[in-house]
């Protein structure tokens, strides 16, 4: 009896051990072929390696487009060329831990997304450059946060349904071992990304992509574990800067509520506010051409 304990708890350990592998550093997609295929190109930053479109040329007003907190830059895929088109140097880039940039086993604080925009715009010889920051959903959070810090540079903000306007309570996972987080995460997400599959089906490819690639679980939970709730403050650091500020929200927003961002948002004077009355959440998705006319 002891002799089929003692098989029993190994098993389980070995078992304990591989799902930790597979949920921290899946690498079931081979990503070289992705990256080879995507049309984008790579620098070799401090915080990873940044997968990164500039597009445009250098003559024109840079409008630089950041990503939310669960899907890589290829959200914006179908607005890109026509704000091309209408005489902007536009850069796209993913946040790493997302897309096709590197998942190194790092925090994973906003911080450290600052500084990777930070990096990456050095790195481009565009830190100087006047821009217009357009952020989504956490995009909207971390644009907001580059702004705070970097306030000569940025000229404007676009925030299409941007996260951290109200608190928000922990994630119940900050009690969990890491190891038990990374698959929570893994089993919570798959309804989510469904969901967006049918709403957006022509983002499936993409979602399977990076829903495979590796570390990419590890980096959503340690966004989770190690990200404050609370960002009013910063925002009305930002909103008192009076910078133009355009917010672009879908009323039937259930990630990032409408209702409950409209006090912090009321600080910024001088914004345009644009509610979009059949709009979800993916409006970068499904409304891609309106938000385009009106950046």
């Amino acid at each position: 009896m002891r002799k089929i304990l003692r098989y029993f708890i190994l098993f389980c350990l070995v078992a304990l051990v591989s799902f930790e592998v597979y949920f921290r550093y899946n690498t079931s997609v081979n990503e070289s072929v992705y990256k080879e295929q995507s049309g984008m190109d790579f620098a070799q930053l401090p915080i990873g390696e940044t997968a990164y479109k500039l597009m445009g040329s250098e003559e024109q007003p840079l409008i630089v487009m950041i990503h939310g907190f669960s899907l890589g830059s290829f959200v914006f895929d179908k607005m890109l060329d026509d704000l091309v088109k209408d005489g902007n140097q536009v850069l796209v880039y993913d946040i790493v831990g997302r897309g096709l940039s590197e998942k190194p086993p790092i925090e994973y604080t906003h911080e450290d997304h600052v500084t990777q925009l930070e990096e990456l715009l050095s790195h481009l010889n565009l830190s100087d450059k006047p821009k217009v920051l357009v952020g989504y959903s956490m995009g909207g959070l971390i644009s907001m946060l580059f702004t705070k810090a970097n306030p000569k540079s940025v000229s404007a903000n676009v925030f299409i349904a941007p996260g951290g306007l109200y608190a928000v309570s922990s994630p119940p996972i900050h009690w969990l071992p890491e190891f038990v987080s990374i698959r929570f995460m893994y089993l919570m997400s798959g309804s989510y990304f469904n969901k967006i599959t049918e709403e957006v089906p022509w983002m499936k490819d993409k979602i399977d992509e990076q829903t495979n690639s590796y570390g990419f679980f590890y980096a959503l939970t340690n966004t989770l574990l190690n990200s404050h709730t609370d960002f009013r403050a910063d925002y009305q650091e930002v909103a008192a800067l009076g910078k133009p500020s355009f917010f672009i929200w879908g009323v039937l927003d259930e990630v990032v509520f409408y209702e409950k961002s409209i006090p912090v948002m009321s600080e910024f004077k001088n914004k345009e506010l644009m509610v979009l009355d059949d709009g979800a959440h993916m409006i970068t998705g499904t409304h891609p051409e309106m938000l385009t006319e009106k950046i």
